[in-house]
């Protein structure tokens, strides 16, 4: 029997499945789970059990009289700047990494403009919130 272990290094081999019939036993496995599945929901409620709601998930829905939120300086400037024609043919991923580069290899003082203007617009958005009253259905 040792001899027969040696010459044969799988003598077991017969006795595992190949990838096709572990596969098919993977997917009796996954029908047998749903089965089970299946039969404990049914007796559950049969015996009367109520398998508790999900919560609603929160809603989407804006008030569409609240403020504008404020934005940054790079915000303001690549709004003003994708409007130019050098990044006119190109695809919105495309135009984003452009400006994001272009943006970082500007120095402060071409940046201080649109700092300035993100300092109004934020300065613009405290004054609305602070006047601001949700409507009854979205408060």
């Amino acid at each position: 029997a040792a001899n027969a272990r040696l010459s044969d290094p799988w003598p077991y081999w017969s006795r595992h499945p190949s990838a096709e019939s572990a596969g098919a036993l993977l997917s009796l496995n996954e029908e047998a789970m749903e089965c089970v599945r299946a039969m404990l929901l049914d007796s559950a409620q049969a015996a009367g059990f109520r398998l508790p709601d999900r919560a609603p998930l929160p809603s989407s829905e804006k008030d569409p009289d609240a403020p504008k939120p404020a934005l940054s300086a790079y915000m303001l400037w690549s709004m003003q700047e994708r409007k130019s024609d050098a990044y006119a043919g190109m695809k919105v991923p495309e135009a984003g990494k452009a400006l994001g580069a272009t943006w970082k290899t500007m120095d402060e003082a071409a940046r201080a403009p649109w700092v300035e203007a993100s300092k109004e617009d934020h300065a613009r958005h405290a004054r609305e919130m602070a006047s601001y009253v949700p409507s009854p259905e979205y408060a």
